[in-house]
């Protein structure tokens, strides 16, 4: 993660076709997040972008049953086509990306979204 003090907005558990849908067709603030559940844990998308009219780089970061978060992954949606980004987050939640070699832990900042407001998002 390239943004170690934003806040994020953790949003509500979807599917990964909305997850991939949204991240695909959509620009999002960079304090959005998306949040996936898988067999193995909860999955989050986190908006590493580093400005709003750039490309949508997210953060692929798994939380655990003790609330430590790894980090994954990190994709630029912006670039992918609706398929190539459904595989990806299905694939992230089923944990095939929980031990990959890059995997690091993280130390995100999170709100309920109902809570947040930030310069991102105002």
């Amino acid at each position: 993660m390239l943004h170690e003090q934003r806040i994020w907005s953790e949003g509500v558990e979807q599917a990964p076709e909305d997850v991939a849908r949204a991240l695909t067709r959509h620009t999002w603030t960079g304090c959005a997040s998306f949040k996936v559940k898988g067999p193995k844990g909860i999955y989050l998308f986190l908006n590493d972008s580093t400005s709003a009219d750039g490309g949508q780089e997210y953060a692929a970061v798994k939380r655990t049953e003790d609330s430590r978060y790894f980090q994954l992954e990190s994709v630029t949606f912006s670039w992918c086509s609706h398929d190539w980004a459904l595989w990806f987050v299905r694939a992230v939640a089923a944990g095939e990306f929980d031990e990959g070699q890059f995997v690091r832990e993280v130390f995100p900042k999170l709100e309920p979204e109902r809570n947040h407001a930030c310069h991102l998002c105002a």
